[in-house]
């Protein structure tokens, strides 16, 4: 599990650095508000956990999920960033010449890398190894996840206008064929 989420960490610290001086920024405190509400989720899934010791998950099948998810999320968030190349930064900025992304993972979905994240991160919620817990990281983490995707897609539907609309009106935000 260490050398998963220390891949995982590397590709974020290399991603992390990515900037597009020629954008517009439009992050509107949305990558502010992710990692506080990343960080209070991890928080509460382990305050959970200690308050109900009795929901803990069966420890090996916990540790392997773990590893799994931390694996296909950080790998789905790097399969995002190779596709969008040059596009994608951390911190939301839009030009009105950025192409809109419909091969790759967002062919499936709008957002792939805030769901490849959101798998890696239950993956490494899971390793506190309480089912409690993880319902409590997931309830604090996923409404930071809804307004920053909420961000993004008004700046990107005033950069790109008709291209977006069309794009979002065939594909779901986040999960296949739900939301």
């Amino acid at each position: 599990m260490v050398v998963a989420l220390l891949g995982w960490f590397v590709l974020e610290v290399r991603q992390g650095r990515r900037t597009r001086p020629d954008a517009t920024p439009a992050d509107r405190g949305s990558l502010w508000v992710l990692r506080v509400t990343t960080a209070l989720g991890i928080l509460a899934a382990a305050a959970v956990a200690a308050l109900a010791p009795g929901a803990t998950a069966a420890q090996p099948f916990a540790a392997w999920a773990s590893v799994v998810l931390v694996v296909t999320g950080a790998g789905l968030r790097w399969w995002s960033f190779r596709t969008l190349g040059q596009y994608f930064t951390f911190a939301v900025a839009v030009s009105p010449e950025q192409p809109v992304m419909e091969h790759g993972p967002y062919r499936l979905v709008r957002h792939p890398a805030y769901l490849g994240m959101l798998i890696a991160l239950t993956g490494v919620a899971l390793l506190i190894g309480n089912w409690l817990g993880l319902l409590a990281f997931e309830a604090v983490v996923v409404p930071g996840l809804v307004y920053r995707i909420r961000v993004e897609e008004q700046a990107l539907a005033s950069a790109t206008g008709p291209r977006w609309a069309t794009y979002a009106a065939r594909t779901r935000r986040l999960v296949p064929f739900v939301w």
